[in-house]
């Protein structure tokens, strides 16, 4: 009898262990996929204030993640897999091409990522500059507001005294 308590109490002790072993290791996966998840949108640059700018060539044919390792042997960046991933969710995911590039160890990934992509920075310029060339009028039919239920009648004056100052002038 006293060895079947010993053997029962040795078998709970071994569960017991084992059970901790387990909910400590999916603890740690889960710390660990937080922080990946967080810097995939936060990573910080290598460097702070100005960087050192370095010329990079990115070869025809390069894989996002050989461009990471690219970059990471640089010194711009910590993670070549979290490179990876930052483009992946990023609104420059197949967009990054070929070509020698000026980089700086102050730039984010998701900076590196605008300036190897071309296509997407010159459409951003284009509307950004038509942004600034749409005037007063042209704007305000562009941006559609809704106004609470209650404030409809103090909208219908506010339009009116704009009139009168419109006919004033």
């Amino acid at each position: 009898k006293i060895s079947t308590l010993i053997s029962g109490i040795l078998n709970f002790i071994v569960r017991a262990v084992i059970v901790v072993i387990v909910i400590y290791a999916v603890k740690q996966v889960c710390i660990t996929a937080y922080d990946y998840g967080y810097r995939i949108y936060s990573e910080p640059p290598m460097a702070e204030g100005e960087g050192i700018d370095i010329v990079v060539t990115i070869p025809m044919g390069s894989s996002v993640m050989e461009t990471g390792e690219l970059l990471k042997g640089y010194g711009l960046i910590r993670d070549e897999k979290l490179f990876y991933l930052q483009e992946r969710f990023s609104d420059y995911h197949d967009k990054m091409e070929p070509g020698v590039y000026t980089l700086n160890t102050a730039m984010t990934a998701e900076e590196m990522m605008a300036q190897m992509s071309p296509s997407i920075s010159e459409e951003s310029t284009e509307e950004a500059e038509a942004a600034e060339n749409v005037g007063p009028s042209e704007a305000s039919g562009m941006i559609k507001t809704e106004e609470p239920d209650g404030m409809a009648e103090e909208d219908e004056t506010d339009g009116e005294a704009e009139e009168a100052e419109e006919d004033e002038e």
